[in-house]
């Protein structure tokens, strides 16, 4: 007798959770996008708490990926000074001789 009142609890609770799932649509399953946190601003925000690029995507590494690929990067780095190798490229290039005054060698 007790195993059959367990039985009957059982599959009333049974019936109640197939109930419910199938009232309520499966949330876990549906795919939104989710809102970014990053926008324009907030980057350059991110972005003002370092001198060079290098400092920023090594230490904020979440801010620096979002602000490239929105191709907000320029805009974020703007106050930043210019790293070494684009200054000694800059150099080197002042060196080379301009394309219409080089010499040939008879």
């Amino acid at each position: 007798m007790a195993e059959n009142k367990n039985a009957k609890k059982a599959a009333a609770a049974a019936a109640v959770v197939a109930e419910t799932v199938s009232e309520t649509p499966a949330e876990h399953l549906r795919k939104e996008k989710k809102k970014s946190r990053w926008t324009l601003e907030t980057c350059q925000h991110a972005a003002r708490r370092f001198t060079t690029r290098e400092e920023w995507r090594l230490n904020a590494p979440s801010s620096f990926k979002a602000a490239s690929a929105k191709g907000w990067d320029i805009q974020c780095c703007a106050h930043m000074a210019p790293s070494q190798n684009a200054a000694a490229s800059k150099v080197a290039a002042s060196k080379l001789p301009a394309k219409g005054n080089v010499k040939k060698s008879a």
